[in-house]
């Protein structure tokens, strides 16, 4: 499996999980390692994604159990942002005594299969229009600031590999269907119970009205959930919102920890 680690030394006895959202990177905690740079971020590229292989999420899971075997991981706290959400909530029903807390990041609190499943269509962009498009992309952002703003135009434009005329999306379009697929026909990618810290970050400014609806019905369900909302927050949170997310997630750790 790819991974990369942020943040401390390998010897950080803090270990951060971390899973990025459908069609994204591992390089996209790479700005949240800087700021939590005492602890060590394990972060996993999804099946089908980033050259990774393709595999069932069973699969998948079995090999990040196997990872923190090999790096004698124990236990450690897990964060997942939109996709990844979902899937730590996965991990954690499948091995609980390895998840310290979990931290979803703007994804993960409404059964995903409430909401239709439609089948992705990776961009292909015509070089001459590449850089404008990823351009265009982060200036929509408009509330980003400017080192911000470029630290995404970064790693957007690494999203895509150039094949002769065209920029062609990272992932395997069918990989990244079949993930989709997998959590919608499957209910326990979304906790009904959690006996351990768990915290919501929501990206405001991604807030549409049906998400509103869910996230009234998750409080109602999980009353004990510290839901906090990121102003000015966009869905990407690890790299659009670092200090924020960053500030959440040390709070949760020190209430699991203690």
């Amino acid at each position: 499996m790819q991974y990369a680690i942020y943040g401390g030394a390998s010897v950080s006895k803090e270990a951060i999980i971390a899973l990025p959202p459908l069609g994204e990177r591992k390089e996209i905690f790479s700005s949240l390692g800087s700021v939590l740079s005492g602890h060590r971020i394990i972060s996993f590229d999804l099946p089908g994604h980033n050259g990774e292989v393709d595999m069932s999420l069973t699969n998948y899971l079995k090999g990040i159990h196997h990872v923190l075997n090999q790096l004698e991981i124990s236990e450690a706290h897990f964060i997942g942002n939109s996709i990844g959400a979902w899937i730590i909530q996965k991990y954690y029903g499948t091995y609980p005594k390895e998840v310290l807390s979990l931290t979803l990041l703007d994804g993960g609190y409404y059964p995903i299969n409430e909401r239709p499943s439609e089948y992705i269509q990776l961009p292909i962009i015509h070089k001459n229009d590449f850089i404008p498009a990823i351009k265009e992309h982060c200036q929509q952002m408009s509330k980003l600031t400017n080192e911000t703003s470029e630290v995404l135009f970064s790693y957007l434009k690494n999203n895509f590999i150039l094949t002769g005329e065209e920029y062609k999306h990272h992932s395997d379009e069918k990989a990244v269907n079949r993930l989709i697929q997998q959590i919608h026909t499957d209910s326990s990618y979304y906790l009904r119970k959690c006996d351990i810290p768990l915290q919501l970050l929501i990206a405001d400014l991604n807030l549409d009205e049906i998400s509103k609806t869910k996230l009234t019905a998750f409080t109602k369900e999980h009353p004990n959930t510290d839901v906090y909302h990121i102003n000015n927050g966009y869905h990407f949170l690890p790299i659009t919102n670092t200090k924020e997310v960053a500030e959440k997630i040390n709070q949760l750790m020190i209430v699991a920890n203690a």
